[in-house]
């Protein structure tokens, strides 16, 4: 090239580049046109939960929770929330002596992300146990991508005035990913440049930022993140130790909730969010799994189908259970939970029969 004139040689290079370029952008246009219309892997979630992760109020303990009197249709389900920023009615917080309090703590599984709030496992919960005994009240709180950091300040700073009897911790493998808002022991600038489940530099970071807005604007682009996300997850997984400072800050918040349910008599009882064979090859749940043995507690687990059946999951994407799924967890919690409650409900009837007094919590 001289003079500003390409050279044939040049234009030859040119021209098919330029003609391939077209071809790639035509073609990833039908595609984001197809996908929109069709959306066979359930990328509506991406624009869905940023919705809704929009609509939260921030908290200086716990980092976030839902705007209290919040209502949308999030995903085609109606969700709306108390005036505790809670999803559900009001909660009657001044109930008869004799109500028995279960409180499900968790994030957005407990949330019920998907389904009607009726469909929840909390709900299903709440009805398995009226067939034993009218006198018990489920309240569920579960906010998305609450992790047990958020999860015990929350219960420290406010969940304790709804004065459960049994509280049901549901963990699932990514609540050791720390919070930029709320509270944590382990110094923030530790937890996230220090981090054993991300190193990236600032540069990196810009990048990242970019190509979460491109993945939540485009459903072409949402499709490629979610397969990255899947195979960088894994090998995420996979560096987690005793030693990670993540789980050292999530550590000490599950010994928080495991403390103050032994100083309000409170009964405890953990679910770990895989089944039994899965949790051994999770490093996150089986550091839960080891760290709760330890400290006298049994962990329940979820169905092995929960996991292996694509139908009880929303969408490929999006893989939280669907109504039949969360039908399944209600089932699990229950089977554990039931007979706790069946041994209150005894001990007060021998109480009353004695004439001795009711005792606040379980033991």
């Amino acid at each position: 090239m001289s003079d500003g004139v390409i050279s044939p040689r040049t234009r030859g290079l040119l021209v098919p580049a330029c003609r391939t370029v077209r071809w790639l952008l035509l073609g990833f246009v039908m595609l984001e046109v197809l996908l929109r219309v069709w959306d066979p892997m359930g990328m509506e979630y991406f624009s869905e939960s940023r919705r809704y992760f929009e609509s939260m109020v921030d908290h200086d303990a716990y980092g976030y929770i839902h705007k209290p009197g919040y209502t949308d249709i999030l995903q085609g389900v109606e969700v709306s929330t108390n005036s505790d920023g809670l999803r559900g009615p009001e909660i009657d917080i001044k109930c008869d002596r004799e109500m028995t309090r279960v409180l499900v703590l968790g994030d957005s599984v407990v949330f019920g992300w998907g389904v009607s709030h009726e469909n929840t496992f909390s709900q299903v919960l709440q009805t398995w146990i009226s067939k034993d005994n009218s006198q018990t009240k489920v309240i569920s709180a579960g906010v998305g991508s609450w992790n047990t950091r958020t999860e015990y300040e929350f219960l420290k700073s406010k969940g304790m005035i709804f004065s459960p009897d049994l509280i049901v911790l549901v963990v699932v493998s990514n609540d050791i990913n720390p919070k930029r808002v709320g509270n944590t022991d382990v110094e923030k600038g530790l937890l996230f440049d220090n981090s054993c489940l991300t190193s990236r530099g600032k540069t990196t970071q810009e990048i990242g930022k970019l190509w979460r807005w491109s993945a939540e604007h485009s459903f072409a682009f949402g499709s490629i993140q979610y397969l990255w996300k899947v195979r960088n997850t894994r090998e995420k997984s996979q560096k987690i130790s005793e030693d990670c400072l993540q789980w050292q800050d999530a550590k000490s918040a599950l010994d928080g909730i495991i403390d103050i349910c032994a100083e309000n008599g409170v009964v405890l009882v953990p679910f770990l969010y895989g089944s039994i064979d899965g949790v051994r090859t999770d490093s996150v749940l089986a550091l839960y799994d080891r760290h709760l043995r330890a400290a006298g507690l049994t962990p329940g687990f979820m169905p092995g189908v929960l996991f292996s059946d694509p139908d009880l999951g929303n969408s490929i994407i999006d893989r939280h259970a669907n109504a039949e799924g969360h039908r399944i967890i209600g089932q699990a919690v229950f089977d554990v939970v039931g007979p706790i409650l069946r041994e209150r409900v005894g001990d007060r009837a021998r109480t009353r029969e004695i004439g001795g007094p009711v005792a606040g919590g379980i033991s």
